[in-house]
């Protein structure tokens, strides 16, 4: 049962909605972790225990730093400043000891259930190579639907409960329903406890206005996804799948439209996920912000995945920048060269160990490492180089519109490369179709043949790309500041219905179903 089933949009999702609004206020939330369980059952019992587990963990865990607090609070009292730092450390001591079993157990059941094959593979690989044929291989265990989201989600939660930042949830349920909420479980977006549970427990009757945006939000990316980026998804198999057959123009046409697919296809995940939770009242938190009209690599990153950005920069980037050995590096270099430098090495690794997490998180593949470590190179040599830009180029704000569509076709240029890497089969796949675009031979076929080869008429294209036309014009709009929700909820009644009644034709009528387009599931459900 995924997002843009009849099953999810006719039968589960209004049965629950419907259920949740005619409980009383104080139970309505127990909907919410009943619902993510059944909706979990669809795919497997593997994902209901290993998110029960999980949960556990996160419960068991946060009570203990609860308890802990509670007792050194209670120890320190009448003590000297002295006594009271000795107490303190020997209570956090016992904290830390729990805070890193609770992540081993979190983080070793992703390990065991995505990437123990993988790595189990490299000594294999590496006794094959000496010319020691010995097989074995790693137990293969289910990937449990959304393990690679609710992980960081509640290694989240684990780590502000002992950092202090917020309280330990006392009931299980909230812990359970903060994890898998169904909504956000397919692809996030990865959740904080603190804003998330705001809304989440709060069990309030939403308004028809609230109801209505809510719909709108789910009309909005079922469009993305079955008016858009499924129509593409054949085409980009056949270009992808098939490269060596075609010219560089063709293999030009499929990376662009694979990296507007993943877009129109994640974005409308999310966009369905939040409209699902608004209908409970329940507000999930943005994970795309116009990442197209980026003017740098970094910018992109802060408008794409915006929810996995901030969990690695959190709890990745800041605790290796201000480590121990990075701080005492950073006091050496000081004075021996220049200022800028110096505070970039430390910046250097801690970005290394955000994009190499960044990458494997993505799958355990070789490509997807690559993929990190490419967009590292990229940052890395463009904050290198950032003292001679200043002085010749002017910054982001200063910058004519020439100069600003300049570095946003650059940007588009660098994440197109990224994305072959990310959508390749192999790495030496993606190296072949990035030197295919320079190559000419008489023998490949161009982008015509290979839109026949996929099925794809002129007519769905062109509908398509008037879709996509759309979608960045709206984009540009949010860039200005005008919020398109607002403006259409302040239209008079039968025009707004006018407009969800024409996404709804347009997603019925447009949508890619039947027998040519059988694999409608979302691309980053996978990760």
């Amino acid at each position: 049962m995924v997002y843009n089933s009849f099953v999810y949009l006719l039968l589960f999702l209004p049965a629950a909605v419907l259920i949740y609004h005619a409980l009383p206020s104080p139970v309505r939330f127990y909907v919410i972790p009943a619902a993510s369980i059944l909706f979990l059952s669809c795919f497997g019992p593997a994902g209901i225990f290993f998110v029960l587990a999980e949960a556990a963990v996160l419960y068991l865990c946060a009570l203990y730093f609860g308890q802990k607090d509670a007792e050194r609070k209670q120890a320190c009292e009448g003590l000297d400043r002295k006594a009271k730092k000795a107490v303190r450390a020997q209570y956090d001591r016992k904290k830390a000891r729990v805070l890193k079993l609770g992540l081993l157990i979190l983080f070793g059941i992703l390990f065991a259930t995505k990437y123990l094959d993988f790595f189990a593979g490299i000594p294999r690989g590496i006794l094959h190579a000496a010319g020691i044929q010995r097989a074995f291989a790693a137990p293969e265990l289910p990937l449990p639907l959304g393990v690679s989201f609710y992980t960081l989600s509640g290694a989240g939660y684990l780590i502000d409960v002992y950092m202090g930042d917020i309280k330990p949830e006392k009931n299980y349920g909230k812990v359970l329903a903060f994890l898998c909420f169904f909504p956000m479980i397919t692809e996030g977006p990865i959740c904080r406890f603190g804003p998330l549970s705001e809304t989440l427990f709060a069990g309030r009757r939403i308004t028809w206005e609230e109801f209505g945006f809510g719909l709108q939000r789910i009309l909005f990316g079922l469009f993305q996804k079955v008016v858009l980026a499924d129509q593409l998804g054949n085409l980009i198999r056949e270009i992808f799948g098939h490269y060596r057959s075609y010219n560089g123009a063709a293999i030009a046409a499929g990376i662009l439209l694979y990296t507007v697919q993943i877009y129109m296809d994640f974005c409308g995940c999310i966009h369905i996920a939040a409209g699902s939770a608004e209908l409970f009242g329940i507000r999930l938190p943005e994970n795309f912000r116009q990442p197209f009209f980026a003017q740098n690599v970094d910018e992109f990153w802060r408008r794409w995945h915006i929810t996995l950005g901030a969990w690695l920069k959190d709890y990745v980037f800041y605790p290796v920048s201000l480590s121990r050995p990075l701080m005492e590096l950073s006091k050496k270099l000081q004075g021996k060269i220049d200022p800028y430098y110096a505070a970039l090495i430390p910046t250097s690794v801690s970005l290394f160990a955000v994009w190499f997490g960044n990458g494997l998180w993505h799958g355990a593949q070789g490509k997807y490492i690559f993929y990190g470590l490419y967009y590292y190179i990229i940052m890395i040599t463009g904050k290198l180089l950032a003292p001679l830009f200043r002085k010749f180029m002017p910054d982001e704000k200063s910058a004519g519109r020439g100069v600003k569509l300049f570095r946003i076709l650059r940007t588009w240029l660098f994440v197109a490369v990224g994305m072959t890497i990310f959508r390749a089969d192999t790495l030496r796949d993606a190296a072949g179709m990035l030197s295919g675009l320079f190559a000419h031979h008489a023998e490949t076929a161009g982008f015509s043949a290979a839109m026949n080869a996929a099925g794809i008429t002129r007519i769905q294209l062109l509908l398509v790309f008037c879709g996509v036309l759309l979608m960045f014009v709206i984009g540009y709009y949010k860039e200005q500041g005008t919020d398109l929700r607002q403006l259409i909820a302040a239209r008079p009644l039968a025009v707004r219905y006018a407009v969800y009644l024409c996404l709804l034709m347009a997603v019925i009528v447009l949508g890619a179903y039947g027998t040519g387009f059988g694999a409608n599931d979302f691309l980053y459900a996978k990760f």
